[in-house]
C-alpha cells in the first residue's frame, strides 16, 4: 500500500522531465524560427534601401553633368592625351584663323524661350536693360577661349610686334579675363598627374626640370558633342548678338 504513492511519484516525475524536455525543444525551435525570420525580414528591408551610385572606374564621372544645365548630360566624357599642337604657335601659318575658329562657334548667342527647359532660373529670360528686350546667353567655355585669344593677340602686339588677328585687350579687360580664367581653372580642378621632364636648354650645363603638361591622358568633355548641343539649343531658341538683337539663324 505504501509503494503506490512511490510509483505515482516516479511516474509524475518522468512526465515532468519529458514535458520540460519538450518545452525546451519547442522554445529553441520557436527562437530559431523567429531569429531566422527576423534576419530575413531585416535583409529584405535593407535591400530596399537606395544603394550609392557606382562610379565607372574607366570614365571616372560617367556623363558630364552640371546642376544648373541638365542638357549638358548630352555631352559624354572621353579620354584624350595632351600633345603640343604647333599649328597654334604664334607664327605658324594660319594660326590666327585657327584661334579665331575656336571662339567663332560660340556666336551667335541665344535668347532662351523657356529657361526652365534647361534647368535655368527665369532671370535668364528677360532683362529690361537689353535694347531688344531679349537676354543674350553665352557658353562659359567660349568666354574662356575668348580670353586666351585676347591674351595671345595682346602679347603678340606688345612683345613681338605682330598682328594676332584680334582686338588688343585693355588693362581692365586683361584683369577681368585673368580673374575669369582663375575661377574657371579652380572650378574644373584638373587633378591629373603631370610628370616633370628634364630638358637641356642652350647655354645651360645641366638638364632643367620642366612641367611640360603633355603626353598624359585626361578625361575631357567631347568637343564635337559640345558643338552638337550648341547647334541644337540655337535651333530651339532665338539667335541674338551681345546686345540682344536678333540675328539670322546660322
Amino acid at each position: 500500500m505504501l509503494r503506490q504513492p512511490d510509483r505515482f511519484t516516479h511516474s509524475a516525475y518522468r512526465m515532468l522531465m519529458v514535458s520540460t524536455f519538450l518545452c525546451c525543444i519547442v522554445s529553441v525551435a520557436i527562437g530559431f524560427f523567429l531569429g531566422t525570420y527576423g534576419f530575413s525580414l531585416g535583409s529584405r528591408q535593407t535591400s530596399c534601401a537606395t544603394e550609392p551610385k557606382k562610379v565607372d572606374s574607366v570614365t571616372g564621372l560617367g556623363m558630364a553633368t552640371i546642376d544648373e544645365a541638365p542638357f549638358i548630360t548630352d555631352v559624354p566624357l572621353v579620354r584624350k592625351k595632351f600633345e603640343h599642337d604647333s599649328s597654334y604657335n604664334f607664327t605658324a601659318p594660319g594660326a590666327n584663323q585657327r584661334w579665331l575658329d575656336l571662339i567663332s562657334f560660340g556666336k551667335p548667342f541665344v535668347a532662351l524661350n523657356d529657361p526652365s527647359k534647361y534647368g535655368l532660373p527665369d532671370y535668364f529670360h528677360k532683362d529690361a536693360l537689353q535694347p531688344e528686350g531679349l537676354q543674350p546667353v553665352a557658353w562659359n567655355v567660349f568666354h574662356q577661349l575668348h580670353c586666351l585669344v585676347c591674351f595671345r593677340t595682346t602679347y603678340m602686339k606688345l612683345a613681338l610686334d605682330l598682328d594676332g588677328g584680334y582686338d588688343v585687350c585693355t588693362r581692365q579687360h586683361i584683369e577681368h579675363c585673368l580673374e575669369s580664367l582663375r575661377q574657371a581653372t579652380m572650378c574644373a580642378g584638373n587633378m591629373n598627374m603631370e610628370r616633370f621632364e628634364f630638358i637641356h636648354y642652350p647655354g645651360h650645363h645641366d638638364f632643367v626640370p620642366k612641367l611640360v603638361g603633355q603626353h598624359e591622358m585626361h578625361t575631357c568633355r567631347d568637343w564635337d558633342a559640345i558643338k552638337g548641343v550648341i547647334k541644337k539649343v540655337r535651333s530651339e531658341n532665338i539667335p541674338v548678338d551681345k546686345y540682344g538683337k536678333r540675328v539670322p539663324q546660322p
